[in-house]
């Protein structure tokens, strides 16, 4: 689902945890600051590349972000990064993802489409679970709201500018 600054892609990881997939989400416009992606979730060749179809739309991938460790959000962050040249995986702390290159503890912001992400320490799911404030369009992603609800309101959660 497209929806201005964000697309949603459906990771190809159905499973008992995640349903139909993991939503990937990447962020951007192509004349602001470059896209970032949140939960790579899978590292299939096909999910892979259309992270990297719709980050090239939006101006190029700069960041990789990781709402938690769980393998259904962080399975396919090694591998895009090595397709990407290395850019920088952020996660909240490197005992819930070794893969990361930086940390983001509470607070931390990103540009991103005109906007400023934020994130927000949400342990309960997981330990070292973020969630992500979209400022400027006051709409919050993490895994914890989009896990027991169907597809099409997946993506009703997370309004846009």
């Amino acid at each position: 689902m497209e929806t201005g600054i964000y697309i949603s892609l459906l990771a190809p990881n159905a499973s008992l945890m995640s349903g139909p997939g993991t939503n990937t989400l990447i962020l951007g416009r192509p004349d602001e600051d470059g896209a970032l992606v949140i939960d790579p979730a899978d590292s299939a060749p096909a999910h892979l590349d259309a992270i990297m179809r719709e980050g090239e739309r939006r101006g190029g991938i700069r960041r990789i972000l990781v709402t938690h460790g769980h393998p259904d959000h962080v399975g396919g962050a090694s591998e895009l990064r090595a397709r990407l040249g290395g850019v920088p995986v952020y996660a909240f702390n490197r005992n819930g993802v070794p893969e990361l290159d930086h940390e983001a503890p509470d607070g931390t912001t990103w540009s991103v489409g005109g906007d400023t992400l934020r994130a927000i320490h949400t342990p309960g799911h997981r330990f070292d679970h973020l969630s992500f404030l979209l400022e400027n369009a006051h709409s919050l992603r993490g895994r914890s709201y989009f896990r027991h609800h169907h597809q099409r309101h997946r993506a009703a959660r997370w309004r846009h500018a």
